[in-house]
């Protein structure tokens, strides 16, 4: 036998996939497994991939087929890798809450910027919504969420304990694939919970010691949705770091800044560093966002420092400055 399968789970080496109306345990062979490289895993829920076997109970991986999006991020283990997280979905919702965890434009424009390099829309949902009037934040809150309309993202707001918001979200995702991604303790199980509530999920509550969630979801779940289309839900995350982007290609995931870069002096701008940007002239006005900016400069800091790092551990093992 040999068909088609989309993976729904992976487990060191051994993958869950559906195909053909039924589920099979795929067996990862070695030299598959050994393709991995600058990855963390060979392959990713959501992976179509081709497998043959003698029959349903002895299955084995044959080929991992081209993907077509995927969203990655760097792994947080010391050797650092690509992790990707899922591949072959069409959007990503970044869910975030009103109160506690409290809301961070920072983590979302992360999240935005790994979800454009995978080929994803992107849609921001802010769960607890129903808690904003307790919310001192809030007003600023707003604020910074026209400015994500403005620039053409989809925001939901919802309530998963009030069910509010939740009928316009669930149309956003009959019959598409997305994968839901936030902080821990916003809400995404229970949330999903509400839009379906055929799916299997269990739900915690937020630490109030912390501010933060416990882990509810502790891997990533393939889960149809019985309205049409397909969640993918992820574990809670405290942070997310972006893989292997260079300097020069932050400014291309933020609309508003590319839109202006070629009206700065210098064509290597920067945009932090250097004399009459057009693009640091254009914050104190508020035609750009100035939480927009800020985020724009942390992952270009970023990303100077991991240049940095593999620099100097390239030098480490020549033994010489590169430019030698």
């Amino acid at each position: 036998m040999e068909l088609s399968a989309t993976v729904v789970r992976v487990d060191g080496n051994s993958c869950l996939a559906t195909g053909h109306g039924k589920e099979y345990r795929v067996f990862i062979p070695k030299r598959i497994l050994s393709l991995a490289g600058e990855q963390l895993r060979t392959i990713a829920v959501g992976d179509e991939i081709i497998v043959s076997g003698r029959n349903d109970d002895e299955v084995w991986l044959q080929q991992v087929m081209p993907r077509q999006t995927w969203l990655a991020r760097r792994s947080v283990d010391k050797k650092a890798k690509e992790q990707v997280v899922v591949a072959n979905v069409e959007q990503m919702a970044v869910v975030t809450s009103v109160g506690i965890p409290p809301f961070r434009p920072g983590i979302i424009d992360r999240m935005i910027v790994a979800a454009m390099r995978g080929g994803l829309e992107v849609l921001i949902v802010v769960n607890k919504s129903d808690l904003r009037e307790q919310d001192s934040e809030w007003p600023q809150v707003e604020k910074q969420l026209a400015e994500y309309r403005r620039l053409g993202y989809a925001v939901f707001c919802t309530s998963a304990t009030k069910a509010q918001g939740v009928d316009e979200l669930r149309e956003q995702l009959r019959n598409r694939k997305t994968v839901f991604a936030g902080h821990s303790g916003v809400g995404k199980s229970s949330l999903l919970l509400v839009l379906d509530t055929q799916l299997d999920l269990r739900v915690q509550d937020v630490s109030y010691k912390t501010q933060w969630g416990q882990h509810t979801t502790t891997a990533v779940s393939w889960l149809p949705f019985s309205f049409g289309g397909v969640a993918v839900d992820t574990p809670g995350i405290r942070e997310f770091s972006l893989w292997q982007l260079t300097p020069q290609q932050v400014a291309s995931y933020f609309p508003e800044i590319a839109a202006l870069e070629r009206q700065c002096r210098y064509k290597s701008c920067t945009h932090i560093h250097e004399p009459d940007c057009a693009v640091k002239a254009a914050v104190s006005p508020g035609n750009i966002a100035a939480f927009r900016y800020h985020s724009y400069c942390r992952i270009v800091e970023a990303a100077e420092r991991e240049v940095e790092q593999s620099d100097a551990s390239m030098e480490k093992r020549l033994g010489r400055p590169i430019d030698e």
